[in-house]
């Protein structure tokens, strides 16, 4: 009976079912399924679901199968059944050719025969939403006794109103002729005599017309695919209104936010209804309804694996929660830092992650995340390593992971909030070689005054961890004075040439964080600072940010050929600086060459000053086919260096195309003879 409210048969005479041995009846011919609850012909009503169970028994339906059929999992039912029937479809089609189909269709007018099996479009949702209000209506009722009668008053329709709904209508036409025999009962109620229907007959009673073989071969509207997807919307769309899941779409940036946890069977993961959320979701973002969200959440599912992630990732991402996916391995993580590679925060605490790391034939290499800054991976029991360039770094949360046994991070700021505690195999922590606390008081004034803007919470939550330090070092309600002078008055110069505020390798960096967010420095000079690598690299991918920087001086630090380098791509990009002091850096021929490059397509630097360095006549003859084509420089200081003939050679041709720029050249051998005539002359004097 509960199977019959479900498949709502179109033709269950009693000659469709038959009594078996053990005293239970079999349906044996049921081809006729889905029909509509009933149909308006030549004025009148008629009751298409015809099943003669419901004027058999007129005793009380047991109370144990009734409390079984509400514990039910509707959606999992019905997508392992439309499941298998694709598959069945496809066994079927296989058999016959499209001439066959055809003909086989159209011959017979009055018995069309098709492999494909129908289903009319929302017949799937009915049929769900049939089998949930089934549940509840009798889960309400299961205090009192329930009979055959009222199964057909549970009946729902999607023409229903709440004044007038279809099951009631069919129980009462069931109703009739209570006293006659079962199958004089059921011709009262639906009109069926004893023979079957033909497939017009079915087609009219299901689809509500006849369908052509065009429409049944196009597989558009009345196809198995087409009703999969509608049921998985259909459990999306349930699934979203409740707690558990948040859809936000504003434009193209959306917000999926699915949380896992509730979905128990039990007090254990449901499995089966979390595979098919999933697949639901997977639908919505496949469909184009949800296309590349900026921020997903997917945790507590333990059927993620590493495959059922990507229809999610995309260059979009911003956000990702994985918490608590014990499926996912780290080619999951791979595929996070290849797919979506703006991914500023990631979430995989408590996941089946093995390491974060990109994956080597005899050992793991560097995972490259350029705009992540937040990652938390605590309580993951297989962790064993990180491997990660992150320059954006400033959270990073790896604690209580009894594995983990290497963190090799790259490229990250200095300032990194983290946490590592119960990680007992951790050979090297790199956070805590970090002196965060040795920053001078005057540097920390000096980060501040960056960092300054209009909102007092913005410059809060920029780096809450840097900001933290900064406030250590200065007295209780200074920031708050520096903060609103810098409002005032924006800072134009910075000075960092006293000891006050020595800015070595970490100052530069935590100077360049704050750098790129403000628009009101014109002057920065970095004079005698020891800046060495990941300083200049720092300062050199804030200056392709800031846009308001006039002077910069560099000059006697510790920027040999790699950090040279770095400052070369700023250099060419850069359409604000007017000066660059670069003078006592050690930079050799190689990397001059880079930076006069970049001088080609620079065409706003007016100085570039480049004295005791050790460039050569290669870079000197870069330079000079440089300023061939810069028409901005005005004035290129060579002196003290290791220019030869050819160098000067060089620069005095391109002078001859270019008088506008100023080149001093004065090689260190120039210097040394000038010394030997000086030193001889002094000792003639006796001196």
């Amino acid at each position: 009976l509960l199977c019959a409210i479900l498949t709502r048969p179109g033709d269950g005479r009693g000659a469709n079912y038959i009594l078996g041995v053990d005293g239970k009846i079999y349906c044996i011919d049921n081809d006729v399924s889905l029909v509509e609850l009933m149909s308006s012909v030549r004025m009148f009503k008629q009751t298409n679901i015809c099943s003669l169970l419901f004027c058999l028994s007129q005793k009380p339906l047991d109370i144990d199968t009734l409390i079984k059929f509400t514990q039910l999992d509707p959606e999992s039912i019905l997508h392992s059944w439309v499941e298998e029937l694709i598959e069945k479809e496809k066994d079927y089609t296989t058999l016959f050719t499209k001439e066959e189909r055809k003909k086989f269709y159209e011959e017979d007018k009055e018995n069309r025969f098709t492999p494909f099996l129908l289903l009319k479009e929302g017949a799937i949702s009915t049929l769900c939403l049939q089998f949930i209000h089934l549940q509840q209506t009798l889960k309400a009722r299961l205090k009192t006794p329930l009979y055959a009668q009222d199964l057909l008053q549970m009946l729902i329709s999607i023409k229903d109103t709440p004044q007038q709904t279809t099951g009631i209508q069919v129980a009462k036409q069931y109703a009739k002729a209570s006293t006659k025999p079962p199958s004089e009962r059921l011709k009262a109620a639906t009109g069926v005599a004893a023979q079957s229907k033909s497939t017009s007959q079915t087609m009219e009673a299901t689809f509500g017309k006849i369908l052509t073989f065009e429409e049944i071969e196009k597989r558009e509207t009345y196809s198995l695919d087409k009703a999969k997807k509608e049921l998985l919307l259909l459990l999306v769309q349930r699934y979203i209104n409740t707690e558990n899941a948040t859809l936000l779409q504003k434009d193209n940036n959306g917000s999926l936010h699915a949380h896992f946890e509730a979905i128990t069977s039990n007090g254990a993961p449901d499995y089966s209804r979390q595979e098919l959320i999933l697949k639901a979701l997977h639908l919505l973002i496949d469909l184009g309804h949800f296309p590349q969200p900026q921020e997903v959440t997917l945790a507590d599912c333990v059927v993620l694996k590493d495959t059922d992630l990507l229809p999610f990732l995309s260059p979009n991402l911003r956000f990702l929660n994985l918490r608590n996916c014990p499926s996912i391995t780290q080619n999951t993580v791979e595929q996070i830092a290849k797919t979506s590679p703006n991914i500023e925060e990631l979430y995989l605490s408590g996941s089946g992650i093995e390491t974060v790391a990109e994956y080597g034939i005899f050992s793991w290499y560097l995972l490259s995340m350029p705009k992540l800054k937040i990652l938390h991976a605590a309580r993951c029991q297989k962790l064993q390593a990180i491997y990660l360039s992150a320059p954006k770094l400033i959270e990073c949360k790896v604690d209580q992971n009894p594995q983990l046994q290497q963190i090799n991070l790259a490229n990250f700021p200095f300032w990194v909030q983290s946490e590592t505690e119960e990680c007992p195999k951790l050979l090297r922590n790199p956070f805590k070689s970090r002196q965060i606390e040795k920053f001078p008081k005057k540097l920390c004034e000096a980060i501040l005054k960056l960092l300054a803007s209009k909102d007092h919470n913005l410059i809060t939550q920029m780096n809450p961890f840097l900001y933290q330090i900064i406030l250590k070092k200065l007295k209780e309600g200074n920031d708050k004075k520096i903060i609103e002078e810098c409002q005032r008055n924006p800072i134009k110069n910075l000075d960092f040439q006293k000891r006050d505020y020595y800015v070595q390798n970490e100052g530069a960096e935590a100077l360049a964080a704050a750098f790129e967010r403000n628009s009101s420095l014109e002057s920065l000079i970095l004079r005698y600072n020891s800046i060495g690598d990941k300083g200049a690299k720092a300062l050199a991918a804030s200056l392709l940010i800031n846009q308001s920087l006039l002077k910069l001086d560099l000059s006697d630090n510790d920027i040999a050929d790699e950090r040279a380098k770095a400052l070369a791509p700023f250099l060419e990009k850069n359409q604000t600086l007017l000066k660059l002091d670069l003078s006592s850096n050690d930079i050799a021929d190689e990397r001059a060459k880079a930076l006069a490059a970049s001088l080609e397509k620079n065409q706003t630097l007016l100085e570039l000053d480049l004295r005791h360095n050790q460039i050569g006549d290669k870079s000197t003859e870069a330079f000079a086919k440089a300023l061939e084509k810069n028409q901005s420089l005005q004035k290129l200081d060579l002196r003290f260096n290791f220019t030869g003939n050819k160098g000067t050679q060089a620069i005095a041709k391109s002078r001859k195309k270019n008088q506008s720029v100023c080149v001093e050249i004065c090689s260190y051998s120039d210097f040394s003879k000038l010394q030997k005539e000086q030193d001889a002359f002094l000792e003639k004097l006796g001196l």
